[in-house]
């Protein structure tokens, strides 16, 4: 024991690292330092940024934030979850032009808890590419604030939104390549442009999306919409499929909407209990696509509640 504590010393007074020690749970705070990576990153030697913990954090371990303030962006490049503690905010910076809070490249589970995203001109807060194959990503309680793109999402795999915000925000949640989306307790407010979108010019194959008790408000009724389908290519096989149950749309130039199909295949919406109100339109279909509705949603207020052709369907409300 006497010869371990004499080498350890040693190595501190020569300023010879000491191996870092993977942990199942790992802690950062605005008070921590990264140096602590040497000893795992503990509660009571957080390291300062998510990125030195999650380097001694052991595949499907947990990171916690105890502090509150800012931490910079980072990728993940396993199977983690990260939150914070109780009390503790913790806000991830998206950086400036085309920078992103959180990246996620591979096929990984990622679960996200309690997290706010800050970003500034063309930001985007959470963005997952080549996640082809993947396991999934959840979001619970997380705040997106001013972020121009707060979720982007051009690959397959699934992700869920559960029990989050976003405001401020040129474009809530945009999806292609193949993603399989369920969201659900979620609310979007103050959107210039998209809340939720199918989209890509160069997706290919089917992009879905599942809601139910989201609320969606936009800033203006003269371009922005609320659900859109917007996936579209000249060669490519590339649809929208939106299945939408008590959501609520607001104060958007398009608040539920399909735009004109690809050549090879039609976009689909399913709606069912659902609120449009104050949009220039309520719902919206272009020709070649399928709308289809339950018969139990509430339109009002809209300039046009119905553009092009909807289809009642009963069996929705099986």
């Amino acid at each position: 024991m006497t010869s371990r504590i004499l080498l350890a010393g040693l190595a501190i007074a020569f300023g010879t690292a000491l191996p870092a020690q993977a942990a199942q749970r790992t802690f950062v705070s605005p008070s921590g330092e990264d140096v602590n990576v040497a000893v795992g990153c503990p509660a009571n030697a957080p390291c300062r940024q998510v990125t030195a913990a999650l380097s001694v954090t052991d595949a499907g371990g947990e990171i916690v934030a105890t502090g509150s303030g800012e931490y910079a962006n980072f990728s993940i490049d396993r199977d983690v979850t990260i939150g914070t503690a109780p009390g503790s905010y913790a806000a991830i910076s998206a950086g400036q032009q085309y920078g992103a809070g959180i990246t996620i490249g591979l096929p990984i589970a990622v679960t996200l808890k309690g997290l706010t995203f800050k970003g500034g001109q063309l930001s985007i807060g959470l963005l997952l590419s080549n996640y082809h194959g993947g396991k999934s990503v959840t979001v619970t309680n997380c705040f997106f604030d001013g972020i121009t793109r707060a979720i982007s999402m051009m690959s397959d795999g699934h992700l869920s939104v559960i029990e989050s915000k976003i405001a401020n925000s040129q474009e809530g949640i945009i999806v292609g390549n193949g993603a399989t989306v369920s969201i659900a307790n979620t609310a979007m407010t103050q959107i210039a442009g998209k809340g939720i979108e199918t989209y890509g010019g160069n997706s290919t194959g089917q992009a879905t999306v599942t809601a139910t008790d989201t609320h969606i408000d936009c800033q203006n009724k003269t371009s922005a919409w609320g659900f859109s389908n917007r996936l579209s290519s000249a060669a490519t096989v590339n649809y929208g499929r939106m299945h939408l149950t008590r959501v609520t749309v607001s104060n958007c130039y398009v608040g539920i909407g399909n735009v004109p199909p690809t050549p090879d295949h039609s976009h689909t919406i399913t709606i069912s209990d659902s609120t449009v109100t104050n949009n220039s339109y309520g719902f919206l279909n272009n020709a070649g696509n399928t709308f289809i509705s339950a018969g139990n949603n509430h339109l009002s207020s809209n300039g046009f509640d119905v553009g092009g052709t909807i289809t009642t369907a009963a069996s929705l409300l099986k």
